[in-house]
């Protein structure tokens, strides 16, 4: 077996993949890390944690509810949850998710607005064989018909759930506030009405989300288990080698925002809310008891400026409660400030200023807000 030192490495790099480099990290980090790209372009990383008692490993896919066409609210999240009944190497519906429970593991997905995560975790010994499984998953999915009308339920289910969270209503309301025809200003988790008003051009629709961006290109891949890093790599060189290598993004805004948003999404569209949306105050009742005041600006994608963490040294200043502080101006009206990046995408980012008001503040939220 090939050992960890940097010669070695370099010996692995040289001969299992085309392109590699080992990971920065922090000294005392016992982890073992390598980065590498497989001959068909797939972005990965490996990692070695020799204390893990399981294996696990996560596909993220530059495709989310952003990518949603505006007729059918919801396909990106629909995709997702289709992607996992089965494939044409294991077409048995829930076969991987009953070898997971049976090993001590897991699996589990989310739809965010620019992104799709995929992820896993099972008994080390089983690794393989799930590893195996979990890449068909996006090789060759199923994707059948007879499936879109339950899932698409199962996905109504998930939607009616979030009706009883404040957090999921508020965030639905900041949406609805963009422009229309912005892409943030989309119904990300879809339900039957969005889903099922037509159910064939809903199931076109999410194979078309799958060809047009479900391709190396879009994803990146990460590996953890004990096994070494040699082992790691092998695994995931044969597992997905067989990925598609070009997508077949239509630019149609009908069938989703495709090439344009994929290659230069902060320059594509401007910023969701326009000026009278920023100047104005809008009221939402919640189901939770209690007063809060949110303060939002509209500022330039922070993500390209990870580095500087310009929105938290902010944040951090505007939450501090010693003399002379927002805090101590305002306690007896408030429990509470905080302040940090509330969006944050690579069209645009928002700064919030969140205060939690009592029942005294509550009724002064417009001199408190000025």
């Amino acid at each position: 077996r090939i050992g960890l030192s940097d010669k070695n490495l370099d010996v692995l790099s040289a001969t299992l993949f085309s392109e590699s480099s080992q990971v920065i990290k922090a000294e005392r980090d016992p982890r073992e890390y390598i980065s590498f790209t497989l001959d068909n372009g797939l972005p990965c990383i490996a990692i070695r944690d020799r204390t893990s008692a399981k294996s696990s490993a996560s596909l993220d896919i530059h495709v989310g509810s952003m990518y949603d066409p505006a007729a059918i609210p919801g396909s990106a999240h629909f995709l997702e949850h289709m992607l996992f009944l089965g494939s044409k190497k294991y077409p048995e519906e829930g076969s991987f998710d009953a070898l997971l429970a049976e090993h001590g593991g897991y699996s589990n997905a989310y739809t965010a607005s620019e992104n799709t995560n995929y992820f896993f975790a099972v008994s080390t010994d089983k690794f393989e064989k799930a590893t195996d499984m979990f890449a068909q998953m996006f090789t060759s999915p199923l994707l059948t018909m007879s499936a879109t009308n339950a899932e698409a339920h199962a996905i109504d289910a998930e939607h009616q759930k979030n009706h009883q969270n404040d957090g999921w209503r508020i965030e639905q309301v900041k949406q609805n506030l963009a422009t229309p025809g912005h892409p943030f200003n989309r119904f990300g988790t879809g339900n039957a009405d969005t889903l099922l008003k037509n159910v064939s051009q809903s199931h076109a629709t999410l194979v078309q989300l799958y060809l047009g961006h479900y391709c190396v290109k879009n994803m990146h891949l990460t590996l953890l288990s004990s096994n070494e890093l040699a082992d790691t790599v092998k695994l995931a060189k044969e597992a997905f080698k067989d990925l598609r290598t070009t997508c077949e993004a239509d630019n149609d805004e009908n069938v989703g925002l495709g090439e344009a948003m994929a290659k230069t999404a902060s320059m594509a569209y401007a910023p969701p809310y326009n000026q009278s949306m920023l100047e104005s105050m809008v009221s939402i009742e919640t189901l939770q008891s209690g007063h809060s005041l949110t303060l939002l600006w509209q500022v330039p994608p922070q993500e390209y400026h990870w580095e500087e963490k310009a929105a938290e040294y902010v944040g951090y200043h505007l939450s501090q409660i010693g003399k002379g502080s927002l805090t101590s101006k305002l306690k007896s009206k408030t429990s509470g400030i905080s302040g940090g990046l509330g969006e944050s995408y690579s069209m645009f980012s928002t700064f919030e200023v969140e205060i939690e008001l009592n029942e005294e503040g509550a009724k002064e939220k417009d001199q408190i807000a000025a």
